[in-house]
């Protein structure tokens, strides 16, 4: 550096190295300071530069081994390193204006070597690391971040509140993220903007990251502040269930119910406390009640109200509970039908430009000129180990290519797929991984140009509800899921002459498809080792065994109790006892009816539940008969029992849901075990029970059914499938021609 050249004071010493700064040249800003130093040997603040112009170098030791000679020399260490930080503090600031971030990482890093226990340098850290994408778990306990912030004093809200709202966004499925959190939330003074922001992150946490615990803790912590937060009450209610903490589901749903004031508050608050209670196995006196009222509450209600979007999300479930609780399927289905078309509008109302314009497009749809493969699109939430998941792939991987172009569209996908999911993975060339968005999922499907749009989920997931309420294909079914959904968008829904009633056509808005044979067909299950033996569960080996093995919901009172009544009239039998529900509750129903019907308590046993499936439908063998639920059949438990070659006593009733097993049983040319009556499902359990001739004669059947039984014949209920399919594409061109 010339004479000339040579800045008039420090100052300009300072600004002068600024400027080489400002475009990253901190080999000129290295020279800068070495010059500065020459001329001011003695100034302290020359060397913390100098330091801060090495780090930023990537000069790390170098620039540590220049502050540690000055501070060797201090008289006032602390005093000293008090400097040091405060010049890298508003070095921070220069770097942020002049948009260095990572610089700024660089020098937080080292404020946070010079002061570990700086809980707003740390939450800084946590902000850049989560914008670099570079936030581990390793980091937040090598900073020992939870003890720091516990300890601090943080008066910066606009700091906690990003750092929380930013930690969240990428939150870790580890006990860390709920423990930083709680330690977080007492710094911050806003207890409303606290539980709306848990809210949110826990939403996506538990719904699309599949992390129910880890959301359920986050939103106790907000509860905690803000204890009368009518959606997170909700929420957490929901998570709690996942979680099988039933009391604490119940308690949240109840505490939201004591304060709902609006009719749609009252409304999703009676639900949720309602399905909090089936899931938990309880049905006293006063669910009863509380049936009645919310049941009263949607009737008065349902007209006046006006949805948005997100309150049609809330409303659209709110009959879901109704087929657990009683066979009345056309007043249940009239109001399931206005509920979810009252949802409908709202969807459609609000992406009001995309429903037309894929109304439009269908209107203008050109008719082929040449026959040509029909391309029908599945879309589902549930393609993995679940019920649907088990079910369905039989009937794509037996579409025969030909006739069908497959697209399958993946509704929130596993981070790493089951071996469920794997195989639908590989079933087609069109298989598309869709988030929780119902408009990016409606756009691909369109953008695919599909023929026909089969949803898989009916009312057990909103997302796919409001696919189909903006109708992305010209032809929409339901299938499979849980009954039809009630949608007006959806043209069918197919069935078979078993599973409705003759006179079931009134109740749908969708037209009923009713398939030759069966609705349903698979190639059979997975199956295990057992784990269940008589001898080490006390039964003996002559001894009758029943088993109904079905959850909470479907625990209706009344068929326990006949249940029990077959117990009675059984000599030497026992009844096995599984299911999700709060065991607790399911132990002390099942044995006050047994006390009453003077039954041992040792005749029943409660099974635990298994985490493998496959080990679940071993386990089946032990029973010499199966016992199945009412209003609310068996449809996948059921399968998995006629696979297993158990015999089954069903109770038939009108609805979708009491006459699944029913068309089961129709279906692989077995009568034995269906019931019509409440007394007639007592005879049957005792029949079968006391008649080892027509037990082993049904065993025979249905090992029989094994090779011809539609049940079990996907390829051939495919070609049902694929003959159904072209004439709804058949009167859909024909409709075209005529308009």
């Amino acid at each position: 550096m010339t004479d000339a050249a040579v800045p008039a004071d420090l100052q300009d010493w300072h600004n002068l190295a600024d400027q080489f700064s400002r475009f990253d040249d901190y080999p000129a800003v290295i020279r800068t300071y070495e010059a500065a130093i020459s001329h001011y040997p003695d100034e302290r603040s020359l060397y913390w530069h100098y330091g801060l112009a090495l780090l930023l170098n990537q000069q790390p030791e170098e620039a540590q081994t220049n502050w540690l000679m000055v501070l060797a020399e201090a008289d006032d260490e602390a005093l000293w390193l008090a400097e040091l930080q405060q010049v890298l503090q508003q070095a921070v600031s220069n770097h942020i204006a002049w948009g260095h971030q990572s610089a700024v990482w660089q020098i937080r890093q080292c404020l946070r070597e010079l002061h570990s226990g700086d809980a707003e340098n740390l939450l800084h850290l946590i902000i850049l690391a989560v914008e670099h994408q570079t936030l581990t778990i390793e980091m937040l306990f090598d900073w020992s971040i939870v003890e720091v912030v516990q300890h601090s004093v943080i008066a910066d809200q606009a700091l906690l509140l990003c750092a929380l709202e930013r930690y969240l966004s990428v939150a870790f499925p580890h006990p860390i993220t709920a423990e930083l959190t709680a330690a977080l939330v007492p710094h911050i003074q806003d207890a409303e903007a606290i539980a709306d922001l848990i809210l949110v992150h826990s939403q996506r946490i538990g719904h699309i990251q599949r992390y129910s615990a880890l959301a359920q803790d986050l939103l106790q912590i907000g509860l905690q502040r803000s204890p009368q937060h009518f959606e997170s009450l909700l929420a957490y209610s929901s998570f709690a269930q996942q979680e099988y903490d039933y009391p604490a589901s119940i308690q949240a749903s109840q505490q939201a119910v004591a304060i709902a004031t609006s009719p749609m508050a009252q409304i999703v608050a009676m639900n949720a406390l309602l399905c909090s209670l089936l899931a938990s196995g309880q049905r006293d006196a006063s669910f009863q009640q509380l049936l009645q009222d919310y049941r009263q509450c949607l009737v008065t209600n349902l007209s006046q109200l006006t949805l948005d979007r997100t309150d049609a999300y809330r409303l659209l479930v709110s009959t879901v509970c109704l087929p657990y609780v009683e066979d009345l399927p056309q007043p249940n289905r009239a109001l399931q039908n206005q509920v979810v078309q009252l949802c409908e509008r709202a969807f459609q109302a609000a992406h009001q430009s995309v429903y037309d314009r894929y109304q439009l497009a269908h209107q203008n749809r050109p008719i082929p000129e040449v026959s040509q493969p029909l391309k029908v699109g599945y879309v589902c939430r549930y393609f993995y180990q679940h019920s649907v998941g088990w079910l369905a792939r039989w009937l794509l991987k037996n579409h025969h290519a030909d006739q069908i172009e497959l697209y399958i569209y993946i509704v929130n996908p596993q981070a790493t797929p089951d071996s469920v999911q794997q195989q639908y993975l590989q079933l087609s060339e069109h298989v598309s991984l869709c988030p929780f968005d119902a408009l990016q999922i409606a756009a691909q499907i369109h953008q695919d140009n599909v023929d026909i749009l089969v949803e898989l989920d009916s009312l057990t997931c909103e997302v796919t509800c409001e696919v189909m309420a903006l109708k992305p294909a010209p032809i929409q079914v339901s299938w499979l899921g849980w009954d039809a959904s009630g949608l007006a968008a959806i043209d069918y829904f197919m069935a078979d002459s078993y599973v409705l009633p003759d006179n079931a056509q009134g109740s749908y808005p969708e037209k009923i498809v009713r398939l030759p044979q069966t609705y349903i067909a698979v190639e059979g299950f997975e199956v295990g080792v057992p784990t269940l033996h008589r001898a080490k569960l006390g039964i003996p080996d002559d001894a009758i065994v029943f088993m109904t093995a079905q959850r909470g919901y479907k625990r209706h009172p009344d068929m326990m109790q006949r249940q029990l009544q077959i117990l009675q009239q059984v000599p030497n039998s026992y009844l096995l006892i599984k299911g999700i529900a709060d065991q607790a509750v399911v132990q002390t129903a099942f044995l006050e009816l047994a006390v009453q019907l003077e039954i041992s308590e040792q005749r029943l046993i409660f099974l635990p539940l298994v985490a493998d499936e496959s080990m679940h439908r071993a386990n089946l063998t032990i029973a010499d008969v199966i016992l199945d639920t009412y209003p609310y059949n068996g449809a996948t438990t059921t399968l998995e029992a006629l696979w297993m070659e158990r015999p089954i006593v069903t109770r038939v009733g009108e609805q979708f849901a009491a006459r699944n097993s029913y068309t089961m049983l129709k279906n692989v040319g077995v009568e034995a075990g269906i019931a019509w009556t409440d007394t007639e499902y007592v005879e049957w359990g005792v029949r079968l029970g006391t008649d080892a001739q027509l037990r082993q004669q049904v065993t025979w059947q249905l090992r029989q059914s094994k090779q011809m039984a539609p049940l079990w014949d996907a390829a051939k209920f495919a070609q049902s499938v694929e003959t159904a399919y072209e004439t709804m594409w058949q009167t859909f061109q024909q409709r075209q021609i005529e308009s």
